[in-house]
């Protein structure tokens, strides 16, 4: 009757006061750093942690008791084993209850050597690396003018993530960028601008009204010499019995 729904009511009450929380300032932590968990049990409880089911090796890491209703973990010089989900369990007089918190351990993005200017030949199959390093794993795309660099026939990302041009043109002169990023954590992730510069052989086509022109004191001549390339030609004019020279 009225009795036993005022019981209810109140064990309702002490189950709901007896929230559990874990509080830190982020769950993606670099290898070698420090990283605290705070567990607030929401009353006076017994409060131990675990990993994977496991207790905390605390001659690792660091569990300090806060108060009667506060515990905390202090993750020190952490690596990679340390990723996995961490239970605060809280044994109060009347139930248990407990929270988990997911913490992955990474290794930071690295481009170490990784060259930034290239210079090719239009017309060439060329590579342009992008060597990173990081863990676990590492994924990379590469983009161009802020689009996503797709295998259309001509542009490839290989297995090895070096990016392929065949037949490459004039037109993709210009700065690439290779993003990196931990593997199912886009969060973490570098970019790399890498330039690449297409260099066109100087092409040179002669215009003259006189395929045969005399010149003398009181006559002008005018030749005109076109010249393509990239980077731009210089031109230097040299008797016929020389060698033109184009650099």
């Amino acid at each position: 009757g009225a009795k036993n729904k005022m019981i209810i009511i109140k064990c309702s009450f002490l189950f709901a006061d007896a929230k559990v929380n874990i509080i830190t300032s982020d769950v993606d932590i670099k290898v070698g750093n420090e990283q605290l968990l705070l567990c607030k049990a929401g009353k006076e409880a017994d409060i131990n942690w675990q990993k994977d089911g496991e207790d905390i090796e605390e001659d690792r890491h660091v569990v300090e008791k806060v108060d009667e209703t506060s515990s905390k973990l202090i993750l020190k010089n952490v690596d990679l084993t340390d990723s996995g989900t961490y239970t605060c369990h809280c044994d109060y007089e009347t139930h248990v209850d407990d929270s988990s918190i997911k913490i992955y351990v990474y290794e930071d993005l690295n481009f170490g050597e990784t060259k930034t200017y290239h210079e090719f030949l239009v017309n060439q199959t060329v590579h342009v690396p992008c060597v990173v390093t990081g863990k676990p794993d590492v994924e990379i795309n590469w983009y161009r003018d802020g689009h996503l660099v797709s295998n259309d026939g001509r542009t490839f990302v290989l297995p090895n993530r070096n990016l392929q041009i065949t037949n490459i043109r004039k037109s993709d002169h210009g700065t690439f960028t290779c993003v990196a990023n931990i593997k199912d954590r886009s969060a973490i992730k570098k970019e790399l601008d890498i330039s690449v510069v297409v260099n066109v052989p100087p092409t040179v086509m002669i215009r003259s009204e006189q395929t045969n022109v005399h010149a003398g004191p009181d006559i002008n001549v005018t030749i005109i010499c076109l010249v393509s390339g990239n980077p731009k030609p210089t031109i230097i004019w040299t008797p016929c019995s020389a060698y033109r020279l184009f650099r």
